[in-house]
This record gives structure tokens, sequence and C-alpha cells, in this order.
């Protein structure tokens, strides 16, 4: 299993040098998106999209926003963009697994590097085609695109790319069994990176070393050697030392999963090899496999996190927690049809084999046994299917003449002598072919011309279904626009629907609203008004967010300005809440969707099913400082002299559910000067970092302590600041919202 994830990391980091542009990594993607929104220019809104789509972790904004570029860049005429963006639409695909549509995208960048002369996008299309046929188990398929990839490298002097394809050719030379040719690759491409300064690319060598050293999971322990398991380990540890000084990119981050993955295996090997009985070793595996699930979690790598899962379970067990060590392999066998690879089930069953061994379940682990088998074999077979091919693989390897000068050197002194020894031979076929041809030339006329008439009818057959795929894709590219077009139209009615600055400043002067969506458009909205003498500020959470969350929001920011515009309101929070529930619930009435719902709840009590909102109203009185607050599944803090005072809100939502209470609860609080309030969805707290932590609420009094003195706009600032640090490096979970209100 380690081997597809090496294999999927180096495809990931390979993407990172498509072109030469500007280093822009210090640039926020959120910054380009709303540079962006402003550009006026077809120019503008080309580069932008174009860097949001080289530069964003997300694949469907990569993929959205390389639609985009495409569109502008056919405005302007520039089929070098076009290509470069062929190419990143094709990543996505690689990722998602749908491999066909991603070699017809490289095809037609391939094609449109050729027209423009763009050798480094015609290299990179050739390599990323390699790779999906390799996915597609076509080693046959993909080593001449590896060496084309190779020459026109070469053509250029591009050390740096060429080392990139060696780690690649070593990658399938090890999937395959050829450990040396792999061995090979890898260290020709240290020897290559080290005379460069990329940093990251040297990391990357370390992680293809350090993970073919420790031994394969299928290995027998009594075949490992100590002195490989000490050369994964030097090589491991040399990843975090030239990645030291290294910002924490996507690329980065993906090496360090490696890294984390390394470590796991090594101290585990370890533990095997040292007869299980130097625990140290079994404390560092689980600390590094730890390390290694959150990233994995962070990033979205499924079949990374299937063997951070693994690698759990054997932990358990010999750690004597065999219950764990159960259920997380049947975890894994419930879900075995969304594991990709065939050696990746086999494992699973084979661990789930040892597990049940070891606790005497001898007919359990004689299933897992015969299935580990029958998947093993079947692996085997596709597998096989490429043995008479391996030594095109080693063939493959011609790449060294790139570093083996003495070859070079050789070569040209031996040229003149082959060249007269061909001609000799050649001349000497020709009067042979000659004599054979005329006694077989009218059998051969009549064989080609049948061959022409097929290959022609064949040719015509592929053109026809070709321009099918891409008339359809052309079709799903459009409609991908156009839906990206009416959801970014959406955003802009939205952003009407909400308060402006203006407005909330003159009902709060002193105050900020921190509002960050996740999509395009978003599920959470604030509003504020006065009435009856009282300054009233709502913030809300609805489920969901993107367009089902928008659809919620609208129909919520509708609701409550209803509601709060009737100047005989009373100004009881907890009463309004009631009012917006029975709105809501009036608005979505499905009683015969919710009673099928409750049915199927399985017995969970906490269960809710409709859909609905959190919401926490404020109501200050600013003549005699009182307020008055009521929440759903909200609720607001008070800071006053360093220390919080918290208004806990009811537990229940706005919408239908199980433990509905006939009222929600306004409570009442005596304001000071110079009180700081605070209101916020729950977006911030269960954001999750790169290692997978959440935020959670005592950051959040952490970060109401260090700043209730400071100005209101450098709280805004701080906050933005202190999420964007979070995210980095994973993806944004849910909508962000955050309100802070000063008394004076």
């Amino acid at each position: 299993m380690e081997k597809l994830i090496l294999y999927i990391i180096i495809v990931l980091l390979t993407v990172k040098n498509i072109s030469a542009q500007t280093d822009t990594s210090s640039i926020k993607v959120s910054d380009l998106v709303k540079a962006y929104n402003a550009a006026t220019t077809d120019q503008e809104k080309m580069d932008y999209c174009f860097q949001i789509a080289r530069l964003s972790y997300n694949n469907d904004s990569v993929m959205q926003f390389s639609q985009k570029a495409q569109i502008y860049a056919e405005k302007l005429g520039r089929l070098d963009i076009i290509a470069r963006c062929y190419i990143y639409m094709g990543k996505v695909y690689f990722i998602k697994h749908d491999y066909d549509s991603a070699i017809l995208i490289y095809e037609k960048a391939s094609m449109l590097a050729k027209d423009v002369g763009e050798r480094k996008v015609l290299a990179r299309a050739f390599f990323e085609m390699g790779n999906c046929y390799i996915m597609r188990n076509n080693q046959r398929a993909a080593l001449p695109l590896y060496k084309a990839a190779i020459n026109t490298y070469a053509d250029m002097d591009d050390s740096l790319h060429i080392a990139e394809v060696l780690c690649q050719v070593g990658t399938n030379c090890w999937m395959i069994g050829l450990t040396d040719a792999a061995k090979e690759n890898f260290e020709a491409a240290l020897e290559i990176d080290r005379n460069l300064s990329d940093n990251v690319a040297k990391a990357r060598d370390y992680s293809c070393l350090a993970n073919i050293y420790a031994p394969n999971f299928d290995d027998a322990i009594e075949n490992l050697s100590w002195e490989d398991i000490d050369k994964a380990q030097k090589y491991a540890d040399s990843i975090p030392m030239v990645l030291k000084k290294e910002r924490r990119t996507v690329w980065v981050n993906n090496i360090y999963n490696t890294y984390y993955m390394s470590k796991a295996q090594i101290n585990l090997l370890y533990y095997k090899k040292s007869g299980q009985e130097n625990q140290e070793y079994l404390n560092e595996a689980e600390v590094y496999n730890n390390l290694f699930f959150q990233s994995s979690n962070g990033m979205g790598h499924y079949e990374n996190r299937v063997l951070a899962d693994i690698l759990n379970a054997e932990i358990f067990l010999f750690k004597g927690q065999t219950k764990e060590a159960i259920t997380k392999i049947e975890h894994l066998k419930d879900k075995i049809s969304d594991i990709v690879w065939l050696k990746n089930v086999a494992l699973v069953y084979k661990t789930a084999a040892e597990i049940y061994a070891s606790i005497g379940d001898y007919k359990k682990a004689y299933n897992d046994y015969n299935i580990y088998v029958r998947y093993k074999n079947q692996y085997t077979a596709v597998m096989s299917k490429n043995a008479d091919f391996r030594s095109d693989f080693r063939t493959g390897m011609e790449i060294s003449r790139l570093k083996d000068e003495n070859l070079r050197e050789i070569s040209q002194r031996d040229s003149t002598k082959k060249v007269i020894l061909w001609i000799l031979a050649g001349t000497l076929l020709a009067v042979l072919l000659v004599s054979f041809s005329l006694q077989r030339s009218r059998k051969n006329a009549k064989i080609l011309s049948e061959n022409n008439n097929r290959l022609s009818q064949q040719q015509q057959e592929i053109l026809a279904q070709r321009n099918v795929i891409d008339q359809q894709r052309a079709a799903v590219e459009k409609a991908n626009v156009e839906i990206y077009q009416s959801i970014n139209y959406a955003k802009h009615i939205q952003q009407a629907a909400l308060p402006s600055d203006e407005v909330v400043k003159n009902i709060f002067p002193d105050s900020f609203v921190y509002y960050m969506p996740k999509d395009i458009v978003s599920g959470d909205f604030y509003y504020v008004t006065q009435n009856s003498g009282y300054n009233i500020f709502v913030l809300a959470d609805c489920t969901g967010h993107g367009v089902p969350g928008g659809f919620l929001s609208m129909l919520g920011i509708s609701a409550i300005k209803d509601l709060l515009k009737n100047p005989e309101i009373d100004i009881l929070p907890g009463i309004m809440l009631d009012m917006m529930r029975e709105y809501i619930k009036s608005a979505l009435a499905n009683d015969a969707f919710y009673l099928e719902s409750m049915n199927t709840s399985d017995g969970d009590e906490s269960f809710s099913t409709a859909d609905g909102m959190d919401m926490s109203i404020c109501a200050i009185d600013v003549y005699n400082y009182k307020m008055r607050f009521a929440g759903a599944y909200q609720s607001a803090y008070i800071v006053r002299d360093g220390e919080i005072i918290r208004l806990k809100g009811d537990r229940m939502p706005i919408g239908r559910h199980i433990n509905e209470k006939p009222n929600f609860t306004t409570l009442y609080f005596d304001t000071e000067p110079g009180d700081m309030i605070y209101m916020q969805s729950d977006g911030i707290e269960s954001q999750i970092s790169v290692t997978g932590t959440k935020f959670m609420t005592k950051r959040l009094r952490q970060f109401f302590l260090d700043n209730y003195q400071k100005p209101c706009q450098e709280q805004k600032e701080n906050i933005a600041q202190i999420m964007d640090d979070w995210i980095f490096g994973t993806i944004q979970v849910d909508d962000l919202s955050m309100a802070g209100i000063r008394i004076s």
C-alpha cells in the first residue's frame, strides 16, 4: 500500500513546476479571488483565474478557475495559457481517478503545446499521460511517454524535471517488483537534485528512498535486513532537515505526510524486528501514525487514511487492545468498495486474519486469509501481464546517458565505425529485399491496399468518436461555467441583502463583523436594525453551506426583516426566536418527510432531521445599558476586566427538533461601558488545521482575552489572520462568522 501512497505523492508534487511563472507562494488565494472579482479587463481576469487555479488546494476551485481562464484565454488568443489550463484540469481528473478524461485533456494540451512551441508544457503532458496509463496498469503505453518527456526536458537542459521523471520511473519499477532498478532511479534523481537549490525536490528523493528501504508489509519479518531499515531511517530523518526553512505549501505538506508514514512504518518494523520488546518503538510508531492520519485527513488523501487505519489496527493489536483492533479493521472491511487498489484490499484482509488468529478465532482468520489470497492473486495476475515488459523499464534507464559523460564520449568515438558497418549491412539487406520484393510485389500490393482501407475506416471511426467526446466535453465545460456564473450572481444578490458596513457602523459605531463564506454563497447571515429604543444584532448559521445554505439564509434574512420592521413587536429575543421557528417550520413544511426521517433514526434520541438554522439575537437598550439575549444553539460572550461571561442559548435550533421546548429563553444582562460582546457561528470552533486539530472553544476564549481591549478594526484583522493561518494547508470546512460590539 505504501507504494500507492508514494506514487500519488510524487504525482502531486510534479505539478508544481508546470510553467516558469513568478513565485507567488506568499499570495493568498482569497486575495486573488477578491482581485479577480474587481478586475475589469479580460487580460486581468485571465491572469487572476490562472493564478487561482495554479495555487488553489481545492480541486473544485482548480477546475472552475482553469475553465474560466481557458475562456478568457480563447478570447485573447493565448493558446499557451489554454494548454497550461488543460494540464491543471487533467490533474483534477487524475486525483478523482477519472484517468480516461485526464488522458483526453492531456492529449489536447500536448497538441496545443506543439503548435505554440511550449516545450515544457509538452513534456509535462507526456509525463502526466504516462502517469495515467500507469494507474490503469498499462506500463507498455506509459514508457514511451516517459521517454518522450525525458527527451524533451533533456533538449531544454532541464535537470530538475529530469529528476522528477527519474523518481516516477523508479516508483513504477518498484510497483512491478524491480526494486534494484527503482533504487538506481531514486539515487540518480537525488544525485541531480543535490546539485540544485530545490530543497523540496531533495526531500521528495529522500522520501522515495526511505520508503523503498523500509520493506513492504507483505515481506516476512525474518527476511528484513537491519541495514535496510537503518538506511530507511537515515533517509527519513533527512526530510525535516532539508525542509526546515521551507514554507508549509501543499507540496511540502505532501512530503511531510509521506515522512510521517515512513517514520510510523520504520518504528513498527524496529519493534517487530526487536522481538516486540522495546515499547519505545511502538510508542513512536503510534505518535507518527497519528500525525500521518491527521495530515492525510486534512488533505483529503483517502488511500493514506486507509493505510493509517491499518497501521493503527496493528498498533492496537501489539498493545493488547484487541477490541479496538477488531473495530478498526472491520470498519475498513465495511468500506472495502471505496479502496482503489487490489493490493490495498488484500492488505486489509491479511491484517484482519492476523488479528483474529491472535485471539484464537481461527474460523474468521481462515476466512479472511482466503479472501486475502484471492485478492493477492488477482493483483499478481494484473502485475504479471507486464512481466515481459519489465526489461523495457530497465531499457528506459537509458536516461543515465544524461549523467554519464563517458558513455557519450565513447559513442562519439565509435560513431564513424558504426556508420560504415550499418552502410554495408544496409546495402546487403537492400539487395536481398529487392530480390524478394520482385517475387511478392503483387501480393504485397493487395495486402497493403486492404490494410490501408481498413486503417482508414478505423481512423474515421476514431475521429467520429473523438468528435462526439469533444462535443460532450465542451458541453460539460460550458455548463460548468454557466453554473458558476449563476452562483456568482446569487452571491451578489445575497450580499445586497446583508446590511452594509455603513449601516452596521451607524447602529453600532464601535463594532466589527468578520464574515468569511466557505463557498461562493454562504449559509451564515447577519442583520442589524433599531426598534423601540433597542439596537438589535442578529447572527445566524443555516444548515449546510454553499448553495443549500444560501437558499436558507435568504429565507432567514427575509423572515427576520419582516419580523423586526414591525414597530409594535415586543423586544424580547426569546419570543422573536419562537416566531422565527414557527415561520421556518411553516415555510419548510414536509411532515411526511419528517416522520419518515424520524422512523429511520435507529432510536437515536438526539436525532434531528429538519433543515433550519442556529441563531442568536442581541438587543441593547442604549439608554439604560440593559441587554437582552436569546440563542438557538448559539451563545454570547461578554468580556469585562479580563473576565469572560457566557450567556448560554437554548440547545435547540430554529426548525424541527426531537427535544423541542415550547419557548426560547430570554436572558437579561446589565452591561457597563467598555464591555465587549461577541457572537459567532460554530464554523470557527469546528475548523480543523492541517494536523486535524479543531480550533475549539478554548482558543476562541483566548482570542477574546487577548483582543477585547483593542480597537474593533484591529480585532477583525486579527481573527481573520488567525483563521487564515489555522486553515493554511487544508480546506475551510464551514462558513466563518463573528461579530464584536463594544458598549460605549
